[in-house]
């Protein structure tokens, strides 16, 4: 994984932070795998053509996306997250997102 990964993909500008990074980073080492980011930092044009919140977390570029195949990674990824400091998860069925936006509650696990 590198912070390219965590461009947007409509513009390629990238304004995820170093410290969102550094975890993500940390994050994929503890997992033992690689992380497939699907989603990181968004414009407010691309967050508004995938439906994203006007609040999304992507937006300041403090939250990601992250692919897996089947429970095994999600167990993984999840607890890696949390072993870092990135304490909003959301579960969907075939990602994880992760933030660590500090204007919202904190230590929240929620599902898609």
């Amino acid at each position: 994984m590198t912070l390219d990964d965590f461009a947007c993909p409509c513009c390629g500008e990238n304004k995820t932070t170093a410290g969102f990074f550094y975890k993500m980073h940390n994050a994929e080492r503890l997992a033992v795998m690689s992380f497939l980011i699907t989603s990181g930092y968004r414009c407010e044009e691309h967050n508004k053509a995938v439906g994203g919140s006007e609040t999304s977390s992507h937006l300041k570029g403090e939250a990601a996306d992250i692919s897996l195949d089947n429970n095994i990674e999600r167990f993984r990824i999840v607890f890696a997250l949390m072993r870092v400091g990135i304490d909003r998860i959301g579960i969907g069925e075939d990602f994880i997102h992760g933030d660590i936006d500090g204007e919202k509650p904190r230590e929240l696990i929620w599902l898609y």
